[in-house]
């Protein structure tokens, strides 16, 4: 519950016959799921009587905010690939093993909507990458993952990166 007090004159008064459009803007600075809906209400507004010879404001009631479509929906815009899911320290030579890469905006929060491909591939060590499934998937809800993924080396250290073309590297 927000509670908003002192919202008076001429900037939150709608005229006589007339009407006013009131918009709330909220900025998530860390946590927010995507595509879900926030809906706002009025409860409480003051009504004013006119004389007795004109008509008077009907009776106030509480009014809620559409959240049709996208209004009142949260968006979240990727910026990074993250993996969320790494790859084990040690990649035996062609053993399977999983990944997980997820678009994320610059809080961590998921875009859901994000389809672009994402490709893995090799940033530090001496072999590649392959998969059985290919190493390039479309992702689901924002995440691809992998369960097939395979080193052609047995090594310690390597890192995988992961790119769409669009969004930062991640890298494991």
């Amino acid at each position: 519950t927000i509670t908003f007090s002192g919202l008076s004159g001429t900037n939150v008064t709608a005229a006589d016959e007339g009407s006013l459009t009131l918009d709330l803007y909220l900025t998530f600075e860390t946590l927010a799921t995507d595509n879900s809906h926030y809906q706002f209400q009025i409860t409480n507004a003051n009504v004013n009587a006119q004389s007795s010879t004109s008509s008077t404001f009907s009776a106030f009631s509480a009014v809620n905010s559409s959240v049709i479509g996208d209004a009142n929906m949260v968006g979240v815009t990727a910026s990074k690939l993250v993996y969320t899911t790494n790859p084990p320290a040690s990649l035996a030579q062609n053993v399977d093993f999983s990944a997980a890469v997820t678009a994320r905006d610059a809080n961590d929060n998921t875009d859901v909507d994000y389809s672009t491909d994402f490709t893995v591939g090799v940033e530090t060590g001496t072999g590649a990458v392959s998969a059985v499934s290919g190493t390039t998937k479309t992702p689901t809800s924002g995440v691809a993952s992998w369960s097939d993924l395979q080193y052609n080396t047995a090594e310690t250290g390597v890192v995988l990166n992961a790119n769409s073309g669009t969004l930062a590297e991640g890298l494991s």
